[in-house]
């Protein structure tokens, strides 16, 4: 029998308040196409920072190219549909299997050795990706439009290719993968392979004695990850109708996702989620303030916001809520031997 009380705890019910906004924000009418377009952002930021989470996080593996997955994504799709005719309901499928594979390659090749050695192999194949599409007119066949890119023609509304007047149903796809990924990254933490993730990042020597893959996890977790960030990837060159090297393998992309899941909480479920939510808002109000004035500003602010996290908060801006608890507990205990105090005085 369902424990009603268990359901009905106040973050279940804020997490539903917030779905139901957020599903009929496109029908009220005060709602403007800049709303939409900034929401749209936030929920793709959310998805790409919980995907990147079960590597960053879960598996404890930081990775400063993770965009170069979305580049991925975002290319192989476009090709596909616009040389193979594939749907991109089809094509960010295989996109994602490409990324994964790629993704694994490279795993299976640093996993074996400890330090720093992904993340740095992650940021090299970011920069070689984004060198080799800019510099290549072709490759396998198919035209990549070199440093110019790709720009996807107006064949008129539909579903199959994924083209719309609005920006309404681009709206729901990006809300129905956030909601995807994070039930995924839910399933994974409490899953088998989210404990010996966390096994690993704790102890690696330790789980390994005890019988776990290591190997095979960090795979797994790398390769999940990858595929994530795929799909999505291709799902933005879509609702961007064009894509280049510069914005699709970009570096800039890798630090706000790397960097929204640390300020949120690394390794946490919905540390990615408050991350995004809050610093992709404000880099569009700088940007929208500020704009080509200080144009840098937006990493000056960022930094800083990085530094009193890591200063004060290490755990990410989750960990707000269990030290409030901890706090009001300590003030509950103080009061309790108190009041037992004057009693025993009276």
């Amino acid at each position: 029998m369902i424990d009603k009380k268990k359901l009905l705890t106040p973050k279940n019910i804020l997490v539903t308040v917030v779905l139901l906004i957020l599903a009929l924000l496109p029908i009220f009418p005060t709602t403007g196409a800049y709303a939409i377009q900034l929401t749209c952002l936030t929920m793709l930021f959310i998805y790409w920072a919980s995907a990147y989470n079960i590597i960053g996080g879960f598996a404890g593996h930081t990775s400063l190219g993770h965009a170069c997955y979305v580049g991925i994504g975002a290319y192989v799709a476009v090709m596909l549909y616009l040389y193979g005719g594939i749907s991109p309901w089809i094509g960010m499928f295989i996109a994602g299997i490409v990324a994964a594979v790629i993704a694994g390659i490279i795993g299976y090749v640093t996993f074996h050795m400890r330090g720093s050695y992904y993340t740095l192999s992650s940021v090299a194949l970011l920069n070689c990706f984004r060198i080799a599409m800019a510099a290549s007119k072709e490759i396998f066949g198919f035209k990549t439009g070199g440093a110019v890119g790709l720009k996807i023609s107006w064949m008129g509304e539909s579903v199959s290719g994924m083209q719309f007047v609005s920006k309404v149903p681009f709206y729901y796809i990006f809300l129905v993968f956030m909601i995807l990924c994070v039930l995924l990254c839910w399933y994974i933490k409490n899953s088998k392979m989210g404990y010996y993730l966390a096994a690993i990042t704790t102890n690696q020597d330790a789980a390994s004695s005890l019988g776990v893959n290591i190997m095979q996890y960090k795979l797994m977790a790398l390769c999940s990850s990858a595929f994530l960030m795929a799909l999505g990837g291709a799902v933005y060159a879509f609702f961007l109708t064009s894509i280049d090297p510069l914005s699709m393998f970009n570096y800039d992309t890798s630090a706000r996702i790397m960097l929204m899941t640390v300020v949120g909480g690394l390794g946490t479920l919905w540390g990615p989620v408050l991350g995004a939510a809050l610093l992709v808002p404000l880099n569009e109000w700088m940007r929208a303030s500020f704009g080509a004035r200080l144009s840098g500003l937006s990493f000056v602010i960022y930094g800083i916001i990085l530094m009193l996290v890591v200063m004060f908060l290490p755990k990410g801006l989750v960990s707000l809520k269990d030290k409030y608890e901890k706090r009001r507990y300590e003030k509950q205990q103080a009061k309790e031997v108190a009041v037992k105090e004057a009693s025993v005085h009276e």
